[in-house]
């Protein structure tokens, strides 16, 4: 597989309870961040306003990021403030944030400073709804990336149709980024001499790409796009 330019950036869809995670690397040279951020739906309307800060979250789509460095039990959880609705004292809310679950806002960063280079799973979860909100429903959410490197795309099954020249291509990869499939009956042949095959966005973590060819024998890698 040709990893290509590596993709800081990508755009997924998440139905309530449903996550999606994917590995990444990182050298320990530079910080570490992840970034989650979606244009939630409307909470509930207030038809009377008692206070100027409602206490409530009114967050409709409940997205939750975790980084978990592989091989150990650290997790890391987004920065959170202390709004401090109901005491309101300026003491809480100028204290340094923490990391915790974020049920809040609708953008959500984790950051490593100095992160151990090594491998990093990173997960992105629809949590549901918060009570006394509009349900749920499905939700897009846009992550960006930093210091870090994901793994090169996996192809982990090719099957051929037994009465036509399609193949179904499974494929493992972080979700959101897009790949280039290229394809030829030589493997040794130079790759900028492979044929272009067509494009494939990463859904999830784990993909399919349906394919055709009239030549039994070939073989497909996946380039990461621009």
């Amino acid at each position: 597989m040709d990893d290509g330019n590596k993709r800081a950036n990508k755009e997924f869809t998440l139905p309530p309870t449903q996550s999606v995670s994917w590995i990444v690397t990182s050298a320990g040279t530079q910080p570490l961040s992840v970034t989650a951020a979606w244009s939630d739906p409307p909470g509930p309307a207030l038809t009377t306003l008692t206070n100027a800060d409602p206490v409530n979250p009114m967050l409709v789509n409940n997205i939750d990021i975790r980084v978990e460095r592989i091989g150990t039990t650290n997790v890391y959880l987004p920065w959170v403030l202390n709004p401090d609705l109901t005491n309101k004292t300026a003491a809480a809310r100028s204290a340094a944030a923490t990391r915790g679950v974020d049920n809040r806002n609708n953008v959500e960063r984790v950051s490593i400073a100095s992160p151990p280079a090594g491998d990093y799973r990173i997960t992105v979860t629809h949590s549901g709804g918060l009570p006394g909100n509009p349900a749920p429903s499905t939700q897009k959410v846009s992550v960006a990336l930093g210091g870090v490197t994901p793994l090169a795309p996996v192809i982990s099954a090719l099957e051929k149709s037994p009465t036509t020249n399609e193949f179904l291509l499974t494929f493992v990869a972080d979700p959101g980024a897009y790949f280039t499939i290229l394809t030829s009956t030589n493997v040794a042949t130079p790759l900028t001499n492979w044929t272009n095959a067509g494009s494939v966005l990463a859904e999830s973590s784990t993909n399919t790409a349906q394919l055709t060819s009239s030549a039994e024998q070939r073989f497909w890698l996946l380039r990461r796009g621009q």
